[in-house]
């Protein structure tokens, strides 16, 4: 045999054993892969569960809590003693309580059937003053005969947004009850704005227990949003998702005994009246 045919054979030879080898490896990929899917697959269905169960769990909360206020107005209602200005308050307090509960089954179907529920901006010029001051109102009216001092900075009455009425008196009304529900009877609660390069920052402080910590980043999966919400109520997880829907971001900040800042920051094409006075 030639050295040409001897070499022409033994390269025929490892091909041929490299075709084969690589013909076995394939199966052994494919097992490497659907392993690897089924464990994406496994981690999915435990976080999509793990975030049901604290969506669960915020929904009870949220719930015993807006139950007891109501049931605590009807009291008042049904006291012989009760002053005038209490009774009179009771009915008005009742029916925003219910309006809760109601919002409250909107916000599980939205959180439940993310996908069903992508929010829809119809913009508007939007004067943040009256819009803040109406939310307050609605908020006072849940509170039965507890009070919280209010504080609204003089320049807000100056600010006009571009935003959805709706959704943005959403996202105040909810970051507005959880500094009322976190804070004590002659608390004050400031309400303030400090315009910075980039746009606005409408800051919410109370004088609460400062018990809520700042929350972690959030992840991409919407079920994960729902689990990313530790110290969060369901109520300031879908105000968070509302702010990010027009381009902002929601931010917690709280300290034990001084109480809690949330800072609504929005984008400078969000802020008319910023842009007004530049022009």
């Amino acid at each position: 045999m030639s050295e040409t045919t001897l070499v022409f054979s033994l390269a025929s030879f490892l091909l041929g054993g490299f075709a084969a080898g690589m013909a076995l490896l394939r199966p052994l990929r494919r097992a490497r892969q659907a392993r690897w899917a089924a464990r994406q697959a496994a981690d999915h269905a435990e976080a999509r569960c793990a975030a049901l169960t604290r969506l669960v769990a915020l929904s009870l909360h949220e719930l015993r809590q807006t139950t007891l206020r109501l049931h605590g107005q009807a009291q008042v209602l049904a006291a012989d003693h009760a002053d005038s200005a209490a009774r009179h308050g009771a009915p008005a307090a009742i029916e925003t309580l219910s309006r809760t509960l109601l919002s409250l089954a909107d916000d599980l179907d939205e959180h439940l059937h993310p996908a069903r529920h992508q929010p829809v901006l119809h913009d508007e010029a939007l004067a943040l003053g009256p819009l803040i001051e109406e939310t307050v109102a609605t908020v006072v009216a849940t509170l039965g005969p507890s009070r919280r001092r209010w504080r609204i900075a003089p320049e807000l009455a100056g600010i006009t947004l571009r935003a959805d009425r709706r959704a943005f008196r959403q996202v105040l009304l909810r970051t507005l009850s959880h500094a009322a529900r976190g804070s004590g009877h002659g608390d004050w609660i400031e309400i303030s704005a400090e315009p910075h390069p980039d746009g606005l920052a409408l800051i919410i402080t109370d004088e609460g227990a400062g018990l809520v910590h700042a929350e972690p980043a959030g992840l991409a999966e919407p079920p994960s949003r729902v689990a990313d919400s530790r110290g969060l109520g369901l109520g300031l997880t879908l105000a968070r998702s509302l702010i990010e829907a027009h381009g902002g971001r929601l931010a917690i900040e709280s300290k034990p005994e001084i109480g809690t800042r949330v800072t609504l920051d929005l984008p400078r094409a969000r802020t008319l009246a910023l842009q007004a006075a530049e022009a």
